[in-house]
């Protein structure tokens, strides 16, 4: 299940940052993810524990579009 969703948010996050003009790996990029993971986990508090990795891509800044690659 991890993995769906993560693979959902990495799609859902791409046509945001396209939808702005944002270049991955931008400081724009990196503002707007952090913005989209915040919202996304305030939304629906039960993807902490669907997908850990969401908690430390914002602590540690790391994008969740690198994992996995």
């Amino acid at each position: 299940m991890t993995d769906t969703v993560q693979n959902n948010l990495k799609e859902k996050l791409k046509q945001v940052l396209a939808a702005n003009g944002y270049k991955p790996g931008s400081q724009k990029a990196d503002i707007c993810e952090f913005s989209f993971l915040q919202g996304a986990i305030s939304a629906k508090p039960e993807l902490v524990n669907e997908c850990p990795v969401i908690p430390l891509c914002l602590m540690s800044g790391r994008s969740i579009l690198t994992l996995g690659n």
